[in-house]
């Protein structure tokens, strides 16, 4: 009889729910989840199913990382904590825009907690649903320390770069595919060919 292995998704939401709860749960090899990443990908690719920029909407915290050549994945320390948010607005952008496939045009944060401080880059973003593509530019800057705003402007060249970003090809953009999207996380593949799994982060 051959042996049932769990599908992807049951092991990536497992991995989010041990994050959730580590006291109560065992925690996941980061190589069986990284597998489920490369598993949860191919799976993408062969059903092409649909990602909507609506999927994406919100705050995510990522839980792991895995290089394009290496097996095994690597567990964001807990003493680190890396969101991004996501926002959308269907007016900016979207007139000035070439490309005729994009969805959105929207916002991006990437946020980096490292105890008082935290360190949050911006800028705009367009999705294109028929790849499950979301590209994206960092153009803004704020630094805080306890909440308290010590900096908060344009990145050197980022205000050129944001008035450019929607006329630019997408092979001139850093970007994320995303593959596979559910309530309580999501996992992409970034253009430098790096595996990321995020958890869905509740308001409060």
């Amino acid at each position: 009889m051959v042996a049932q292995h769990p599908i992807p998704q049951d092991v990536l939401i497992d991995a989010i729910q041990w994050q959730i709860d580590p006291a109560q749960r065992k925690k996941p090899d980061s190589s069986a989840v990284a597998e489920a990443l490369r598993q949860a990908e191919r799976c993408g690719k062969r059903t092409h199913s649909a990602k909507t920029d609506e999927q994406l909407l919100g705050s995510w915290q990522l839980l792991l990382i895995a290089k394009s050549k290496r097996p095994s994945g690597q567990w964001i320390p807990p003493w680190t904590q890396i969101q991004i948010t996501y926002t959308q607005d269907r007016l900016s952008g979207l007139e000035s825009s070439p490309n005729s496939n994009l969805a959105t045009a929207g916002g991006l944060h990437n946020q980096v907690k490292l105890g008082p401080l935290a360190l949050t880059l911006s800028g705009p973003t367009s999705f294109h649903p028929g790849q499950g593509i979301l590209a994206f530019d960092f153009t803004r800057i704020k630094i805080e320390i306890n909440q308290r705003i010590l900096y908060s402007g344009f990145i050197r060249g980022g205000k050129g770069q944001e008035s450019q970003f929607y006329c630019l090809p997408l092979k001139q953009q850093a970007f994320f595919r995303f593959f596979w999207t559910a309530p309580q996380g999501i996992a992409a593949r970034g253009k430098g060919g790096g595996l990321a799994l995020w958890a869905k982060k509740c308001a409060g």
